[in-house]
């Protein structure tokens, strides 16, 4: 869950920057690119897909005795759950790559 958590944060920094650029952009009058647009809705998608899990996962969490669940299983599964949410946050995040520019007059 650290992880995930890692994640998300690395991906809401990248995030902000890119929309700092764009918001630069926009005043200069310049059009965005249909590709950083889409980015910017992805990562603000699956930012938010995962804070909600994260917070699902600590009231599940506080239904066990501090902290420790006997259930392993479903421990196991809420481990794999976090493990491909944070993959598909990293494959996001790599995608900021614009060769092309962020905008273009």
């Amino acid at each position: 869950m650290d992880d995930l958590n890692k994640k998300v944060q690395e991906l809401r920094l990248a995030k902000d920057d890119i929309q700092i650029t764009v918001d630069e952009a926009i005043r200069r009058g310049d059009e965005i690119r249909p590709i950083v647009q889409d980015w910017l809705t992805r990562a603000d998608k699956k930012t938010g897909e995962a804070k909600i899990f994260m917070e699902d996962e600590k009231k599940r969490t506080k239904s066990c005795f501090n902290g420790w669940c006997p259930n392993l299983k479903s421990r196991y599964l809420l481990s794999r759950e976090a493990d491909k949410k944070a993959q598909v946050i990293v494959e996001v995040q790599e995608n900021n790559n614009f060769p092309d520019g962020i905008s273009y007059r």
